[in-house]
């Protein structure tokens, strides 16, 4: 599973907002992107940078610049999004006996539930894509 934190959440509300503008074809500057998702514009810019050279967006400089999606958002889902801030985590980082349990001895208990909802939250954030979200931010 993923583990994903404030960067990733910034991304996405940020990727969600352009997903709302998407089809205007009109570029947002970071300055407007913060203010309209109320998240620090320094923190809006540094996400916009990591998420343009993956290639999700497209940035233009000068007066009428901006950032905008460079694919349609049904084309992008949550999961690539926040994997680009978060990463993998091990069945360690999981299992409720700690390190050197799950994958060294028998596996716990709740190993197999633990297991089932990684996978779970896994497809939920494959599933769902930035066209999903572009209504509701």
């Amino acid at each position: 599973m993923i583990s994903y934190g404030k960067t990733a959440r910034c991304a996405l509300a940020a990727l969600c907002h352009l997903a709302k503008h998407y089809k205007s074809g009109t570029p947002l500057g970071s300055q407007k992107i913060s203010q309209a998702i109320n998240l620090p514009q320094t923190l809006v810019a540094k996400v916009l940078t990591t998420v343009s050279s993956a290639g999700f967006i497209e940035g233009t400089r000068g007066p009428k610049g901006g950032y905008k999606l460079s694919k349609d958002p049904a084309e992008i889902n949550v999961y690539q999004v926040v994997r680009l801030f978060g990463k993998d985590k091990n069945n360690d980082d999981f299992c409720p006996m700690g390190p050197g349990w799950c994958g060294v001895k028998d596996p716990c208990p709740l190993h197999d539930t633990i297991q089932k909802l990684r996978d779970t939250t896994d497809k939920a954030l494959r599933s769902a894509t930035l066209d999903d979200f572009s209504s509701h931010t």
